[in-house]
């Protein structure tokens, strides 16, 4: 139906408000020809979504309410779609809920996710594939990786193959940015551990060296005492040096 038509049909039914299906025909006739709708017939990426809402069979289903709203609503689709299709790899797709999944024949619903999207960037990973965006809307799609980090290797040399691998044909679409967030505190955490275990073996390096000095001193003392008082025998003092090394050894092994 050409531009022409449409007019015609607009005129007749101004001319015939009481007559509904006249008004049905007229609007679905200026949906088709509007630009956007023939825009979104032929993305391939709005396929399932254009099946569903908007084929000429669709559009007869519907009210002259639901055609009205449709009619505001379908200049707001295309760049909506492209929002989220940029934002699936660079932007704020890993923050929406199943609440902004869009209504496509309400304009307010459409505009509020652009606004929410617009403002996005960084760097995302997903195998989310552009004809089925509607999953990023999914509560099964995994759009973070917090409860799920200690399952990558670290440190990671490739995040893109690393998810892959973990998720397989699960859903999902994770921040980079929150990645380097969960990489720097697991870092932080070995940090901390080797920090630890640093200071525990200085300790024990510590108690050792005291342990070999007492022994040492304990062992010596029956000698330092017979050579300062004289009052044990050659027999006597390496007798209780004998002694003083299988307690020093004891200690050692026990203390």
């Amino acid at each position: 139906m050409n531009a022409q038509s449409v007019k015609l049909l607009d005129i007749l039914s101004e001319c015939q408000p009481e007559n509904e299906e006249l008004a049905k025909i007229s609007m679905m006739a200026v949906i088709e020809q509007m630009p956007e709708y023939q825009e979104l017939a032929h993305r391939e990426d709005f396929r399932k979504e254009f099946d569903q809402f908007l084929t000429k069979e669709k559009l007869e289903s519907f009210t002259i309410d639901q055609l009205k709203n449709i009619q505001m609503a379908i200049p707001s689709i295309p760049d909506c779609l492209d929002n989220i299709m940029y934002s699936l790899k660079n932007g704020n797709c890993p923050l929406l809920k199943l609440t902004d999944r869009p209504d496509f024949m309400n304009k307010a619903s459409l505009d509020v996710l652009s606004a929410k999207l617009e403002d996005g960037s960084g760097k995302n990973y997903t195998n989310i594939s552009p004809d089925e965006f509607m999953k990023i809307f999914d509560d099964t799609t995994v759009k973070s990786l917090r409860k799920y980090f200690d399952a990558m290797p670290h440190h990671c040399a490739d995040y893109g193959i690393a998810l892959q691998k973990l998720f397989g044909e699960t859903k999902y679409c994770i921040s980079e940015a929150e990645l380097k967030e969960l990489d720097r505190e697991y870092s932080d955490k070995v940090d901390d551990l080797n920090r630890i275990i640093g200071a525990g073996k200085f300790i024990r390096f510590k108690q050792r060296v005291i342990k070999a000095f007492l022994g040492l001193f304990f062992i010596a003392f029956p000698a330092i005492i017979a050579s300062a008082t004289g009052c044990l025998d050659t027999d006597m003092e390496y007798m209780t040096m004998l002694i003083m090394f299988i307690a020093v050894l004891i200690y050692w092994v026990k203390g």
